[in-house]
């Protein structure tokens, strides 16, 4: 298990405990956040383009992101009318990547180019959280 998790999670069932050892409950329930994937920029890769003699053969390159956003389903903590409270039962990871042109070779003549995963890397952690009624 993670030590962050860890810690999230016994700073909420620390702070849960108090709570509900004063007599008060925070009125709160968790609200789902469904998976997403975003992109951020913008480059341009290239595409063939070749003259021999007064010919040329040009085709359109691609678009290419410079960054993926990846968040898995999770939930937050919202204010709720009823007599609830939130725990943390489980963390995830989001996911950034990073993408590039990279040429495609034809022998030694270039023959456009491709957009790439050149690299991922863990993102923030979300939480998954479960709503309980308070302890009267």
């Amino acid at each position: 298990m993670n030590a962050r998790f860890l810690c999230v999670a016994i700073a909420s069932t620390f702070l849960a405990a108090a709570g509900v050892a004063q007599g008060s409950c925070p009125k709160t329930k968790a609200q789902h956040v469904p998976e997403r994937f975003s992109f951020k920029g913008q480059q341009s890769c290239p595409g063939i383009s070749i003259s021999i003699g007064g010919t040329s053969v040009t085709t359109p390159g691609q678009n290419c992101p410079l960054v993926g956003t990846y968040y898995p389903d999770h939930e937050i903590e919202v204010a709720s009318d009823d007599n609830t409270m939130v725990t943390v039962h489980a963390q995830a990871t989001s996911f950034v990547y990073h993408f590039a042109c990279v040429s495609d070779w034809l022998l030694i003549i270039p023959w456009g180019s491709t957009c790439q995963l050149t690299a991922r890397y863990n993102g923030v952690p979300v939480m998954r959280m479960t709503t309980i009624p308070c302890p009267n």
